[in-house]
């Protein structure tokens, strides 16, 4: 997830289909898809198919263990960091 972040790629998101409590579930999985080489991302060159921005920088998909699926798509993740995007600092 850093290494998304830090080369300005994030997954496309739909903006509507999920609510907050534990409904976070949506937003999460396509965070979750995108490390998988899944799904669509939005870099400085426009929407991209994951595993195509995988392969041209020569970056291995994601695998995830026992449970970090579950990991990525529980909790409050999405709300947290929406928060800190809109915090006025």
């Amino acid at each position: 997830m850093i290494n998304f972040a830090n080369r300005g790629w994030f997954p496309l998101i739909p903006r509507e289909g999920s609510l907050g409590a534990s409904g976070y579930l949506v937003p999460l999985a396509y965070l979750g898809n995108i490390l998988r080489g899944q799904g669509k991302v939005l870099t400085d060159k426009g929407v991209i198919f994951s595993s195509e921005l995988l392969n041209e920088n020569d970056i291995s998909p994601y695998k995830y263990g026992p449970k970090e699926g579950l990991a990525i798509v529980n909790g409050t993740s999405a709300m947290t960091g929406q928060s800190i995007i809109n915090f006025n600092f």
